[in-house]
């Protein structure tokens, strides 16, 4: 029986990094319009790389599109957040109402981006190269699934656009809709390919979401091209999680290549 695959998608296919910043800045501006980083949307800031950089560094400790506020309101309060509790302990402390709206008012903004103009859109969130031909090239070795917190929308139209479309089937992409909470993905895709979790393997670049995949036995794979840090990485390593680079997570998915 060909081996169960699942790939979050935001960092270890697509890197969506500059896409989710700019349509995050715009959204925060647009709930705190005089707030200093309102002025960051102008494309030619000159202070934009930088705080490109430190909401980089914070999207290793956020979920979804409602961690983007918060990311940037620290930011804009020139807080730190040296570890994973820490970053929980502050996001319980924020009101869920506004995470909520912001959460829906980003898919807003981001749809009539992506609606006005899907190729250029398509053109903001490029693919991880190295990783999706290996995945076009092995696409019959193993059974592919998407388990992400992105739209499904969003996904299928950026697999058409690197070629993809063929290796997921659309039964097998489990998509924001089920929450923050990656075991739930994964339950449902345990349910679809009728495999125990432990011959699951499951490959991400937030090292949160394999800590809890772990808990139901899921084989967790560190993805060290995406969203994460030395900080991360060393953490998965003391957990025992296989730490992938783009050089070795061929031989570490199907190491009969």
């Amino acid at each position: 029986m060909l081996p169960v695959i699942a790939l979050d998608f935001d960092g270890v296919i697509a890197d969506s990094a500059r896409e989710s910043f700019d349509v995050a800045l715009v959204t925060y501006s647009q709930f705190y319009p005089d707030s200093d980083l309102a002025a960051f949307t102008d494309p030619s800031h000159p202070g934009r790389r930088i705080l490109f950089e430190s909401f980089l560094e914070m999207m290793a400790l956020g979920n979804r599109a409602e961690d983007y506020a918060l990311a940037l309101k620290l930011i804009e309060q020139g807080r730190s957040v040296e570890d994973q509790e820490s970053y929980d302990v502050i996001f319980s402390e924020q009101d869920p109402r506004f995470l909520g709206d912001f959460h829906h008012r980003l898919y807003e903004n981001r749809d009539r981006s992506r609606n006005a103009n899907p190729e250029k859109w398509c053109e903001a969130v490029t693919p991880f190269v190295v990783f999706t031909e290996i995945l076009k090239r092995r696409c019959e070795d193993a059974r592919w699934s998407i388990v992400t917190a992105k739209d499904r929308s969003s996904v299928k139209l950026l697999l058409a656009s690197y070629g993809l479309e063929e290796v997921f089937k659309d039964s097998l992409i489990f998509d924001k809709s089920l929450g923050r909470d990656k075991r739930v993905h994964l339950q449902e895709l345990k349910g679809v390919v009728s495999v125990p979790h432990h011959e699951i393997t499951f490959v991400d670049d937030k090292l949160n979401h394999l800590e809890t995949a772990a808990l139901i036995g899921a084989q967790c794979v560190l993805a060290a091209w995406g969203y994460n840090g030395d900080r991360e990485q060393e953490g998965a390593l003391r957990q025992g999680f296989e730490v992938a680079s783009l050089d070795t997570i061929e031989g570490i998915l199907l190491p009969s290549s």
